[in-house]
């Protein structure tokens, strides 16, 4: 486990658009910007997490001057540090542009990678408010090489590691625990907000917002073959053979074809890998 910062990834996004009657034209008022309620709640968490590492949060967003605000806003609740990511000509969009033109999740997990590299923890929300793919902390742990928890519902630190229960589908409860250095996103609620006293936040309008230049590989563009609704191939049938029209539709049918019974297998996932492969490769699928 590292001494480092706890670094804390906020997405600032707008939170509330317009769209222009005439030219379709997306608008986005810079006083309108923020961070989702999961990003608030990973920076409740990093701050607390902070405190009983003994170390201080540092909070980290991607983009343009129009983030700035939020990472003060981070100041004022108590994060030692904020950091603003330029990641090149994204990093200077205006604020209609932002809604255009965003740095790729790649792009963006590649720059948090770059400066997390001595952080004991890195902290964000589950998703964003506007992709909500959730890939960026999946792909930072990925380029750590560290574990990571992934849309974590319930999250403490018990001296050693990270506990943290996660949803599953149908209402299951996952229980899984990490050691540090790891990346964590969590859901909106597992911290509550850090309320900011009015000294901090008056503080904090004219406090220093640091700027680091990453560069970060180009996205690989994808070629655009043709355009319209999926429509996949039929698939390659013999023409039933025999004399009369009860005979083909029998064939066509199977009603008469000879079929195994159904079988129960208990194996290990090993086992029942190459049992599935066998069993279609009876069937004639190569």
């Amino acid at each position: 486990m590292g001494d480092g910062p706890v670094i804390v990834a906020m997405k600032v996004v707008p939170l509330v658009v317009d769209v222009h009657p005439l030219t379709g034209a997306v608008e986005a008022d810079p006083k309108l910007f923020g961070v989702s309620p999961a990003d608030r709640s990973a920076l409740s968490f990093g701050l607390r997490l902070a405190a009983q590492l003994g170390t201080t949060v540092t909070a980290v967003s991607i983009g343009g001057p129009q983030v700035e605000p939020a990472l003060r806003e981070a100041l004022s609740q108590g994060a030692a540090e904020a950091l603003r990511v330029d990641v090149g000509e994204l990093g200077h969009l205006e604020s209609g542009d932002l809604l255009r033109a965003q740095p790729t999740s790649a792009a963006v997990a590649a720059a948090l990678a770059t400066i997390a590299g001595a952080a004991s923890a890195v902290v964000c929300g589950d998703y964003s408010l506007d992709r909500a793919s959730g890939s960026v902390p999946l792909r930072c742990a990925h380029l750590l090489d560290w574990p990571v928890i992934a849309g974590a519902s319930s999250l403490r630190w018990d001296g050693d590691g990270l506990e943290a229960i996660r949803r599953l589908e149908r209402g299951a409860l996952e229980r899984t625990r990490v050691t540090l250095p790891a990346v964590v996103s969590v859901e909106a609620g597992v911290a509550p907000e850090v309320r900011a006293p009015l000294q901090s936040l008056l503080a904090s309008q004219t406090a220093e917002v640091s700027v680091r230049h990453v560069e970060v590989p180009p996205a690989h563009e994808a070629r655009q073959v043709s355009t319209g609704p999926y429509r996949p191939r039929p698939p390659a049938a013999d023409a039933p053979v025999g004399t009369r029209a009860h005979d083909r539709v029998v064939e066509l049918t199977g009603a008469l074809t000879e079929r195994s019974a159904p079988e129960r297998v208990v194996a290990t996932p090993e086992a029942a890998a190459a049992a599935i492969l066998a069993k279609l490769a009876a069937w004639g699928y190569r």
